[in-house]
C-alpha cells in the first residue's frame, strides 16, 4: 500500500514540478496577475456553484410559500366538506323525491316533475325570475340530489320569465315509485 502511495506522489510531483519551475520563472507583477485572476475564477465559481442557485431559492420561497397556504386552505376546506357529507344521514330515493316535488311549489304552476327511473325532470315553464333564484339557491345537498342537465332560457319580454329543462338523479338508496 505505502508503495501505491509513494507511486501515485511521484506522478504529482512530476506533473507538479514543470509548473513550479515556470511559476518561479515568471516575473513578481506577472504572479500577481496569476493570483488575481485564479482569485477571480474561484469567486465565480463559488457564485455560480453555491450561491446563485441558493438567491434564486430563496426569492422563489415567498410565492411558493403562499401557494402552500392556498392549498393547504382548499384542503382544510374540502375536509369539513368531507366530515360535513359524511356526517348526513342517508335519504333514500323516495323522500329526496318526495322533498324536491314539495321544494318545486315554490316555483309556483309553471314547474312540473316528470320522474323516470332514477332520473327527475323538472321542467319550467314562465317561471318567474325572483322564484327561480330563491329556488336555486336553496340547500340542494339535503336533498341528496346530483344535477345533471340545465337547459333555461329568459322567455320574451311580453312574458318574462325563465323556461327550460333541469335534470337531477335521485340519490343511491334505489329508485321512486
Amino acid at each position: 500500500m505505502a508503495n501505491g502511495v509513494t507511486g501515485s506522489m511521484a506522478r504529482w510531483s512530476g506533473v507538479l514540478q514543470p509548473m513550479q519551475d515556470k511559476w518561479m520563472r515568471l516575473a513578481p507583477r506577472e504572479q500577481r496577475g496569476v493570483r488575481l485572476a485564479a482569485l477571480l475564477v474561484g469567486v465565480a465559481l463559488v457564485w455560480l456553484v453555491l450561491l446563485a442557485p441558493a438567491i434564486r431559492v430563496l426569492q422563489k420561497a415567498p410565492a411558493q410559500h403562499q401557494a402552500l397556504d392556498a392549498e393547504l386552505e382548499r384542503m382544510l376546506s374540502l375536509q369539513l366538506l368531507a366530515r360535513a357529507l359524511q356526517s348526513q344521514s342517508v335519504v333514500s330515493a323516495a323522500e329526496a323525491l318526495k322533498a324536491f316535488q314539495a321544494s318545486v311549489t315554490a316555483l309556483g304552476n309553471g314547474a312540473t316533475v316528470r320522474v323516470l327511473g332514477d332520473q327527475v325532470t323538472l321542467t319550467l315553464q314562465q317561471v318567474g325570475a325572483k322564484e327561480l333564484a330563491l329556488w336555486l339557491t336553496q340547500p340542494g345537498a339535503s336533498l341528496q340530489l346530483q344535477a345533471n342537465e340545465v337547459h333555461l332560457q329568459r322567455d320574451s319580454q311580453a312574458k318574462p320569465g325563465w323556461s327550460g329543462t333541469l335534470t337531477f338523479t335521485l340519490p343511491q338508496g334505489g329508485t321512486a315509485k
